[in-house]
């Protein structure tokens, strides 16, 4: 059953118009796509629960091209049919409350739409092989033989591209990267393509949280696990005053350092929720770099780069950022960063030298 086909048929249920069930639909997606973007585990009353668990970075193995790839964390949004619910989780969201207030509806009838919705997916799916929830879901049966436990309930859901992008947003700055051979990472998984089995543990997300910290393991590819690639970069001081301030990046460092694979920077394609109006802001002073300020905010100079990417949309070049400038100085939670481990400097570092290529005079490429 379509998405349409879904509305169609609700409006006959319930005696609404298709135009009405289609807002009150799209209204349900976004109340539960918001919670389980917070973690928050979503209760269904008789139908199930939706949760978040953290599944751990791990090595992906093609044992045809014998290539082999370090796939980064990512938030996986599960889904438990109620027949498999031995205790609720300790804290959880009814949607009834929060979908009547979004869409300016009483509370009964909020509760009789989510109740026909689920009942209408539970009966139809007997007859039917899937159900698609537009930018929410697929709900489908799964046979038997094809579970892990032999549970006469065979409910399963497959989330949306724009559900599991909206979750991972923490995690929208790494990308898969090509290991050397012979490369390895302790405590880190491997496992091998195509076989049925988890590619990874999933650790169960119990407490709401606002932003998901990134692991310490993630860290670039360094020494012999990086692409050889030799970059020099070579930085001027400009004069204070009038003239932007350059920042001086990278200044004194060696040359012959390996360059670490690449990593993408964040892409704001998903709408998250608005920072908190605690994070500091500072104005950038004659004299000041973001490096300088990353080493008297956040313990380091190599945390520049966060300083960056939090700012991105108003600085232009890096290396060249205007006086007065308004910066947000990002949560240390937001990046994991901690100026006392040696992997939260060099995960930085790694970032910061390739986004620095992108601004590298075409005379020194």
């Amino acid at each position: 059953m379509t998405h349409k086909e879904l509305i169609s048929e609700m409006a006959q249920q319930l005696g609404f118009t298709q135009s009405k069930v289609s807002d009150l639909l799209d209204a349900v997606v976004s109340v539960l796509n918001e919670k389980l973007s917070e973690n928050v585990p979503v209760l269904i009353q008789n139908f199930g629960v939706f949760e978040t668990g953290k599944r751990a970075e791990h090595i992906s193995v093609n044992l045809q091209t014998q290539q082999r790839h370090l796939v980064p964390p990512s938030i996986e949004v599960n889904f438990k049919p109620a027949s498999d619910i031995k205790e609720q989780p300790e804290t959880f969201l009814n949607p009834a409350d929060l979908l009547a207030n979004q869409a300016n509806i009483p509370n009964a009838e909020s509760e009789a739409f989510l109740k026909s919705l689920f009942d209408l997916i539970t009966e139809t799916l007997s007859e039917d092989e899937e159900i698609k929830i537009k930018d929410f879901g697929t709900f489908r049966l799964i046979p038997i033989q094809e579970r892990e436990r032999g549970n006469v309930n065979s409910l399963d859901f497959v989330p949306a591209a724009a559900l599991k992008e909206l979750v991972n947003k923490p995690f929208s700055h790494f990308e898969t990267i090509l290991l050397n051979e012979g490369v390895t990472f302790e405590g880190v998984e491997e496992v091998v393509e195509g076989k049925t089995q988890p590619t990874a543990p999933i650790t169960p997300i119990t407490e709401p949280v606002q932003r998901t910290k990134i692991p310490p393991v993630w860290i670039p590819i360094l020494g012999g696990v990086a692409i050889a690639l030799a970059s020099l970069f070579f930085f001027m001081q400009w004069q204070v005053g009038k003239q932007p301030v350059k920042d001086s990046l990278n200044r004194n460092r060696p040359s012959s350092q390996t360059s670490p694979a690449t990593m993408t920077s964040p892409v704001e394609s998903v709408r998250m929720k608005e920072l908190p109006e605690s994070l500091e802001k500072v104005v950038l002073q004659e004299g000041k770099t973001l490096r300088l300020i990353a080493e008297d905010k956040l313990g380091n100079r190599e945390f520049w780069i966060y300083i960056y990417l939090k700012n991105k949309n108003k600085i232009k070049n890096p290396n060249i950022v205007s006086v007065g400038t308004e910066l947000i100085i990002p949560d240390p939670s937001e990046y994991n960063i901690d100026a006392s481990d040696s992997q939260s400097i060099a995960k930085a570092k790694a970032l910061g030298d390739d986004e620095l290529k992108k601004f590298l005079q075409p005379a020194l490429q």
